[in-house]
């Protein structure tokens, strides 16, 4: 059984980094979630449409400009916010509207402020959803 995965926001750390290297560079969180036996890359999201339809057209998934519109389609177990810092505190926040998600990771840093990083933090533990934020 596999876990589904959306990434939110398909910048370099989303799918950039490693679009031009061999397969076996697992650069981001699109081909780690795509070639993890454990997971299933479901779909994407980026306002940018070309990100858009690189992702598309490299993984063979759809990808949607908005987090609401993806979640009208798919039900991602597993969220990969990789967007710009800025937007990570209102993506965290929606990714736990609706279906909750049972985990989150983010990329670092978690939030653009301190008093919005223990604002995540907490609305996660409050609804049960373990956030992990990704450190190299």
């Amino acid at each position: 059984m596999t876990t589904g995965a959306a990434v939110i926001g398909l910048g370099a750390i989303g799918m950039g980094y490693d679009l031009a290297q061999p397969r076996t560079h697992v650069l981001t969180h699109a081909r780690a979630f795509a070639g993890h036996p454990a997971f299933e890359l479901l779909g994407a999201v980026d306002p940018d449409a070309q990100l858009r339809a690189v992702f598309t057209e490299t993984y063979g998934r759809p990808a949607f400009a908005t987090l609401d519109d993806l979640r009208a389609r798919l039900r991602p177990e597993v969220l990969a916010v990789a967007a710009p810092t800025e937007r990570h505190a209102t993506l965290v926040t929606q990714g736990l509207e609706g279906p909750r998600p049972r985990a989150i990771l983010c990329e670092n840093p978690l939030a653009a402020s301190a008093d919005d990083a223990e604002r995540l933090a907490a609305d996660c533990a409050a609804a049960g959803v373990p956030l992990f934020v990704n450190f190299v």
